[in-house]
């Protein structure tokens, strides 16, 4: 069965949206229900990027481990020495590498964003 949601955006837009799927031959209920499933799948995308992430980090640890054999006082992930990262509870890494990749999806929106601002710069036709 399917339910009403009701969404609220500025007038400006709602025309804007209209008018795109107007120009597109789309119909607009159809647009909408897409925009949410693709966000629905975006964001298992990202839960299974950060499960990526943190097996790759604990192979990288691993490896780090055997084979290399840094200075006892050289900074050599995140700020800290190759020890003082060791000696870190699992939960406490696992803030680390959540807070990363937190970051990096943020400079990912950010440059997207950037990207998009600058297309929409670009003077049509």
């Amino acid at each position: 069965m399917d339910e009403v949601l009701s969404v609220h955006i500025d007038s400006h837009l709602k025309r804007r949206f209209q008018d795109r799927c107007s120009s597109l031959n789309l119909d607009i209920d159809a647009v909408i229900r897409e925009f949410i499933v693709a966000f629905m799948e975006r964001e298992h995308i990202m839960r299974s990027r950060r499960e990526f992430v943190r097996k790759l980090a604990s192979n990288v640890i691993e490896n780090f481990k055997r084979r290399m054999s840094p200075q006892p006082d050289e900074k050599v992930i995140g700020g800290m020495t190759a020890q003082e990262y060791l000696d870190l509870s699992e939960a406490e890494r696992d803030a680390l590498w959540d807070n990363w990749t937190k970051e990096a999806e943020q400079e990912i929106r950010a440059k997207a964003r950037q990207r998009k601002e600058h297309r929409d710069e670009i003077p049509a036709g």
